[in-house]
């Protein structure tokens, strides 16, 4: 998962990371637990909400947003793509802080 590496580079700047995940879906968390790696206990998840729902409720501000949504495993859902999500988490940027962008290893 990325959390890892996320941290591993925070930490050489001996810089704190705090992350939030966001999972509509539990069986991806299970299955990122058994097979990616991933300690949920180590990280913030909500689970069983959409990213923009919770995106109204998170604290903040944030200095980056990672989107990493699927539906179909095909393509962005179209209200995490929207300018008003784009507007909504801009936001919630801490000043200087990076807009939302998809990551992806590989």
């Amino acid at each position: 998962t990325l959390v890892p590496l996320l941290r591993e580079l925070h930490g050489a700047l001996g810089a704190e990371l705090e992350v939030i995940g966001v999972e509509i879906d539990p069986v991806v968390v299970e299955l990122a637990e058994a097979h990616l790696g991933l300690d949920a206990r180590a990280v913030e998840i909500w689970r069983n909400l959409d990213a923009r729902v919770a995106l109204r409720y998170a604290r903040g501000p944030w200095d980056v947003v990672i989107v990493d949504a699927y539906a179909g495993q095909v393509h962005i859902p179209a209200h995490l793509c929207s300018q008003e999500f784009f507007r909504e988490v801009g936001g919630r940027l801490a000043p200087g802080g990076h807009p939302p962008r998809r990551c992806c290893r590989g």
